[in-house]
């Protein structure tokens, strides 16, 4: 097997976040009790990339920031690497085709980040899916690495006005060439 490094990360973490974040939204809208119905993302509107321009919304998209060595091994001793990654999964929302008002919006920008935090780094940290539930090939760790951000506002080529959310996480992956 070779080393695979990034290589796989983000197919998984968006299969991942397919298969438990819309029960998890479900949740925190019942601990949150205010009303507020956190929209589901549909499943072909998760991306493994960071699409400059989205048809729609809700979306979550990736952006593959860095992989860092924590140890790498040659040949004589065991070829294996040690190495973080780290990934923005941003979650994007627009005013004009949610229907609701900023405040709203940014609630439930702040309920999709909350989500993906308790998904990825709480209770499937090995990036376990429904249909593999094992650790993700090498991977020992999902953290929440950096602060979350909620926005600016920005507008597409296509007039609308989306609100961006971030948050950034750390992958450790410990692979073994056999």
């Amino acid at each position: 097997m070779a080393l695979r490094l990034m290589s796989g990360l983000p197919g998984r973490i968006v299969q991942v976040l397919r298969d438990f974040l819309p029960a998890e939204l479900d949740l925190i809208d019942t601990e949150e009790n205010d009303g507020i119905t956190t929209p589901d993302i549909d499943s072909t509107d998760y991306h493994e990339w960071d699409r400059l321009v989205l048809s729609r919304f809700p979306a979550c998209t990736l952006r593959l920031v860095s992989s860092s060595p924590i140890e790498i091994r040659p040949d004589t001793f065991g070829q294996r690497s040690d190495a973080e990654h780290r990934v923005d999964v941003m979650f994007h929302a627009s005013l004009e085709e949610s229907g609701t008002d900023p405040v709203t919006l940014q609630r439930i920008l702040m309920r999709y980040v909350c989500g993906a935090m308790r998904v990825l780094a709480v209770m499937k940290y090995g990036l376990e899916t429904t249909a593999d539930p094992v650790a993700f090939a090498g991977v020992e760790l999902v953290t929440w690495a950096e602060p979350a951000t909620y926005g600016p506002e920005e507008e597409q080529e296509d007039g609308l006005v989306v609100r961006t959310a971030t948050l950034p996480i750390s992958i450790r992956r410990r692979e073994a060439r056999v």
